[in-house]
């Protein structure tokens, strides 16, 4: 299942995905349609401009609708039989939620979800609203064994919203199984508290193997 315009970048590396998830309302969500193909199927929100929705018609596309949840008096405009998706303000995490709750689906694989750069932008460019582009951040966590790991990132403030985001799904979330690869910044932050969780596991695995070694008060009297 793709995100947005990834159903391009798959395209050129012919990965055909089954389904594409949109949310945005913005009108640029329209040219992420541009190159559509009738054998997907587009999830697109119905805050989505309708100029989206035209477009995939157009092409004679399938569409499933869905309602977002945002808080902005949406539920006044639905029918009472509706369920609106919450999930969190990212594409991708709210797609998470869509299949999940919606379809059932509980084992995700997420690729391309490194939110960093490789190499350090130029960090004197600025966003629309004159605040900085980029940002240079420093993260430490918990690893094996309770050490202390950290590692510098170059990202966006869309980006770090968006970790957080993941984060929290992976961490609340018991019901799912939410897997992030690559070396980014969110699969490196999973990856040690995965690594903390089995250390902490083996501890209390030997802890406990330590208890049931130990001699209980009956056989400790009967023995005296």
């Amino acid at each position: 299942i793709a995100v947005k315009h990834a159903i391009e970048t798959l395209a050129a590396h012919k990965i055909k995905p089954w389904g594409v998830v949109l949310l945005d309302p913005r009108a640029h969500v329209e040219g992420f349609v541009k190159s559509t193909d009738p054998d997907v199927v587009y999830f697109v929100s119905s805050m989505c401009d309708p100029s989206v929705v035209k477009a995939l018609n157009d092409s004679k596309c399938k569409v499933l609708g869905y309602h977002a949840l945002v808080n902005a008096g949406e539920q006044g405009l639905m029918i009472p039989s509706d369920l609106p998706i919450s999930g969190g303000s990212a594409t991708s995490t709210r797609g998470l939620a869509l299949f999940a709750d919606m379809f059932g689906y509980k084992n995700f694989h997420l690729y391309g979800y490194d939110l960093c750069y490789w190499q350090k932008p130029d960090m004197a460019l600025k966003n629309e609203d004159g605040g900085p582009k980029y940002m240079e951040i420093s993260m430490a966590t918990m690893g094996y064994a309770g050490k202390q790991v950290s590692r510098t990132f170059w990202t966006e403030g869309q980006f770090l919203a968006q970790k957080n985001e993941l984060e929290n799904l992976w961490k609340e979330r018991k019901d799912l199984t939410i897997t992030l690869h690559g070396e980014g910044m969110a699969a490196w932050l999973q990856k040690n508290y995965i690594a903390l969780k089995k250390y902490q596991s083996e501890y209390n695995d030997r802890l406990n193997e330590k208890r049931r070694g130990s001699p209980t008060l009956e056989s400790y009297v009967s023995a005296i």
